[in-house]
């Protein structure tokens, strides 16, 4: 008599399970984090945009990515922050505009859904 083994793998789709704040206001000098967690199988890939650019570079990631992290906010570095998490199956992003405290930098309609 023979036996049969199978192997089932389920891929799941990534998903953001603790979104960040959609609107962030900070003092000005503050150090910012923002932290971006997800789930997925195979894991998944975090990366960042903020204002559409590819390319931050004036902030450090920490925790795989998951995390993002401005040393000293000021008025440069305001706008809209983007957290994208990408796998084999699918992705999911959150939007947080980060504004500096006393300033109106940034206004709700410039955020879109």
């Amino acid at each position: 008599m023979f036996k049969y083994y199978y192997l089932i793998y389920v891929l799941e789709k990534p998903r953001i399970i603790d979104r960040p704040l959609v609107f962030q206001t900070y003092t000005r000098g503050t150090m910012v984090y923002i932290t971006c967690k997800s789930r997925g199988d195979p894991t998944p890939t975090v990366t960042w945009k903020w204002n559409d650019q590819q390319n931050i570079t004036h902030v450090q990631f920490r925790a795989n990515g998951a995390t993002l992290v401005i040393e000293a906010l000021d008025e440069s570095l305001v706008g809209k922050y983007q957290c994208l998490v990408k796998n084999a199956v699918g992705f999911d992003s959150a939007k947080i505009l980060v504004n500096v405290f006393g300033k109106i930098l940034l206004h709700q309609s410039t955020f879109p859904n």
